[in-house]
């Protein structure tokens, strides 16, 4: 604490400031003033916490000083020195704020003991304001957060009580309290999917994009009779509030209004666009249904498009979906069994076209997504495969059909669902056919020592001979007849090389005409068998 010592008295000055110890009691003089022009000067610069003031000084009366001090606003504690034993001067002290009143001759352990006493009070009243700040940060800081969670549990119909009503209002500072029976509505906001031409933002940026949309709404919207929120990481929640005297349809317009130049103001600011669901005017007990109008109307934007405000209308049941068309489930069918890629390819967005692209509602495009997931999953098992194992990484996808978010996801997730069978259709073709080419080879190097035929073999495979020559030679680049020839001529020259006899080496790759086989083994190796076993025997 700084204390000002104030007393024309230069003796009783000096015994004050060095015989009484101050440091002790964590009290330092910051000045001695000896007049009251004097001690106003001080004050004002060095600021003391305590002024010991004598009542009688030169030049002014020390309660004129105080009332000097206090027009002019500055808050400083007093303890008064006075010779007078007169309680109406004491009482004139106490009514300016003087916190102490010593009579001289007061003794240096009555004025230590009250100072330290005033230094004490004033210390544990600083503490508790700084205190009182720290919680009052507190609160406003995480006011956001409470009026968030508030909000969130009164839209999802956990309604409070009237007593909860009313102490919520201490989230709202400055607003009109809740109440039961008031009419409102509520708008959900949400930035648009971002096209993938723009690369400034990525699907992790979606808080950050959630954040700037709210700064905005809170900048554009009335906050009077607006209260806005985060409803989950992309969404925005604004509940708006009727005003007195709005009747019929005033209040659904208004927000309207609002909405629609929020939106604008966004696709100003950030160069995107954003769109909103607004649900019905309801009482604030009924929330709940005008929260959900608002998220489904917001959902229909995957059908009605970007940047639109969607109030929410109820309708009937979408009867007029048509039934499944017959004719593109064969087409696709046929396309897919024949593992056409750009056929089927076409088929889909052709139909995508024709149906999905015109539907009046959400719940006819989600239909429509249900008909081709249940009509690929069953062309995957009508081939005995399982879903995991044809969608591999994408399984989850394929499982479960995805959130619609727009009519160019919806499409794209429809192809890759077909491009997962094709492709998984590719690798087991291209398995079956590796399998069916080492069948053959099996066959024809298990039986040299007899002539066959690739007809002898396509009937030990149950296969049409045309189709396994052309399947052989498309994956092995030559024809059967040569690979077998080859065969042959590699296995006698590996017989020839051990020691056999050129009859035996003949006869064991099927030859039963020595000259034949002689002609043909000449021709391949440009060596005569014989040579070929004799040069294995003389290197």
């Amino acid at each position: 604490m700084n204390l000002l010592l104030v007393e024309d008295e230069i003796r009783q000055l000096n015994n004050v400031a060095t015989c009484i110890p101050w440091e002790e009691h964590r009290i330092e003089i910051v000045g001695m003033a000896r007049s009251g022009a004097e001690a106003l000067a001080l004050i004002a610069l060095r600021k003391p916490d305590i002024v010991l003031l004598d009542l009688q000084l030169p030049d002014m009366n020390g309660l004129d000083m105080i009332r000097t001090l206090r027009g002019r606003g500055q808050s400083v504690a007093f303890v008064i020195l006075s010779g007078h034993n007169d309680f109406g001067y004491a009482r004139e002290a106490i009514e300016l704020g003087a916190d102490q009143y010593l009579l001289k001759p007061a003794g240096n352990a009555e004025i230590l003991a009250a100072v330290s006493q005033l230094a004490e009070r004033l210390r544990a009243e600083r503490e508790a304001e700084l205190d009182n700040r720290r919680l009052k940060q507190m609160w406003e800081s995480s006011l956001p957060s409470l009026q968030a969670l508030f909000l969130r549990d009164l839209v999802r119909g956990k309604y409070p009580s009237g007593d909860s009503l009313r102490q919520a209002a201490e989230y709202f500072p400055g607003k009109p309290p809740l109440q039961p029976d008031e009419e409102c509505v509520v708008a959900m906001m949400e930035m648009d999917p971002i096209p993938d031409s723009d690369t400034r933002y990525s699907p992790q940026d979606a808080p950050l994009l959630r954040l700037a949309l709210q700064n905005i709404a809170e900048e554009t919207l009335d906050a009077l009779d607006c209260l806005l929120f985060p409803d989950d990481e992309a969404k925005v929640a604004a509940v708006f509030r009727s005003r007195e005297g709005e009747q019929g349809e005033a209040l659904g317009l208004r927000v309207n209004v609002a909405v629609a130049r929020l939106l604008a103001r966004v696709q100003d600011c950030m160069k995107i666009t954003a769109s909103a669901g607004i649900g019905s005017k309801v009482v604030l007990k009924e929330i709940e249904l005008s929260f959900r109008q608002a998220n489904s109307a917001l959902h229909e934007r995957v059908v009605l498009g970007y940047n639109v405000v969607i109030p929410y209308h109820r309708r009937q049941a979408d009867a007029g979906i048509p039934a499944p068309d017959r004719a593109f489930e064969r087409k696709l069918q046929t396309a897919m069994d024949s593992g056409d890629d750009e056929a089927a390819r076409v088929h889909v967005e052709q139909w995508f076209q024709a149906t999905c692209s015109v539907v009046p509602s959400l719940d006819a495009l989600q239909e429509h997504v249900l008909f081709l997931h249940s009509f690929v999953v069953r062309m995957i098992h009508a081939q005995g495969w399982t879903v995991a194992e044809v969608a591999k990484r994408d399984c989850e996808s394929l499982l479960r059909p995805p959130a619609l978010v727009s009519k160019a996801q919806t499409l794209e997730w429809m192809l890759r669902a077909v491009e997962a069978y094709l492709s998984y259709g590719r690798d087991q073709r291209n398995l079956n056919t590796n399998r069916l080419v080492g069948a053959v080879m099996e066959l024809a190097g298990g039986s040299m020592e007899m002539e066959m035929t690739l007809h002898d073999i396509a009937e030990k495979l149950y296969m049409n001979p045309s189709y396994l020559s052309r399947l052989f030679k498309r994956e092995t680049g030559m024809t059967f007849t040569t690979y077998y020839q080859d065969l042959k001529m590699q296995r006698a020259r590996e017989l020839l090389v051990g020691g056999a006899k050129v009859y035996e080496a003949a006869r064991q790759v099927g030859f039963k005409d020595i000259g034949y086989f002689t002609r043909l083994f000449r021709k391949y190796w440009g060596v005569t068998p014989g040579e070929a076993s004799a040069g294995a025997s003389h290197p």
